[in-house]
């Protein structure tokens, strides 16, 4: 029993030994503590799709999904987000830096002065400490063409007879938006007045106002 009690207290003398290596003379020793940290990261986001897209403007979207990882091992701390948008991909210019993500809700910028009927592409990123963080995949939208009215030419009247006439037209454009209805009126286009041929193609056009007069060729858009 004796000697069983020796070899513990051996075995005991030996493990403090490897842990707090204490010196003998002073009393004083250190304890080694190996911690492992997580490794850095910089923030997730992902593209959301655009919206409310015009000639001139459009709202973009993005989502963080993860704060990233400091140089520390603590949970990321943004210093900056938003968007960056131009018409070349991947777009780099016109960063800002005005949003205040929250983790997992899609955040949003809305564009404007942009140019009509052109392709942009843009995507989200963010920063913390360690460096920063862009989405992966760029998302994209092309604005609208610019209002513009319907085009008519070379008005026709034939058919002359002492209460009516027809006529005609060539549509060589139909505006934007798109046209909704064409023909042709008496004396100005009013309700109850004119004639519509329909059709909202471009072409040539006939149809017989209802009423004898002076007769106007019309396609006619939502402006």
């Amino acid at each position: 029993m004796k000697n069983i009690k020796i070899l513990l207290f051996i075995l005991a003398i030996f493990l403090f030994w490897g842990v707090t290596n204490v010196n003998a003379e002073t009393g004083t020793g250190s304890v080694t503590v190996n911690v492992i940290l997580p490794t850095p990261a910089v923030p997730v986001l992902i593209n959301s799709t655009s919206n409310n897209v015009t000639s001139t403007s459009a709202t973009i979207y993005a989502t963080l999904t993860s704060w990233g990882i400091e140089t520390n091992g603590s949970t990321g701390v943004l210093n900056e987000a938003g968007f960056k948008w131009e018409t070349n991909s991947p777009p780099n210019a016109n960063g800002d830096n005005d949003a205040n993500p929250q983790l997992n809700v899609p955040f949003s910028k809305t564009l404007t002065g942009l140019t009509p009927n052109t392709k942009y592409y843009y995507r989200g990123f963010t920063s913390n400490g360690f460096g920063e963080g862009t989405a992966p995949i760029i998302g994209s939208f092309k604005t609208l063409p610019p209002p513009s009215l319907p085009a008519v030419t070379s008005p026709t009247c034939t058919n002359f007879t002492s209460t009516s006439v027809t006529a005609g037209a060539n549509v060589t454009s139909l505006g934007y938006p798109t046209s909704i209805t064409r023909g042709t009126c008496v004396g100005g286009y009013s309700p109850g007045n004119y004639a519509a041929e329909g059709g909202t193609t471009t072409g040539v056009l006939s149809s017989v106002p209802i009423r004898k007069a002076k007769n106007t060729i019309f396609v006619r858009n939502p402006l």
